[in-house]
């Protein structure tokens, strides 16, 4: 499975943007308490993710999101 194919199937709507896969909500966190939106980046190029919301800070190797 690549990063596409998990995203189709497990982050439900999200952009690409530039080699990013941005969607509306962070998996892990889901938005916090405030639904911030667009937080998650899935890089496709590195196989890597993070979550920019100080209070989540998710990240990691895409390899680890299929576990």
């Amino acid at each position: 499975m690549n990063e596409f194919e998990y995203a189709g199937r497990y982050l439900g709507e999200f952009k690409v943007k530039g080699a990013e896969i941005v969607p509306k909500f962070c998996p892990f966190c889901e938005g916090g308490s405030h639904n911030d939106r667009e937080t998650f980046a899935l890089n496709y190029e590195n196989h890597t993710y993070n979550c920019k919301r100080g209070s989540c800070g998710v990240s990691g190797h895409f390899s680890e999101l299929l576990r």
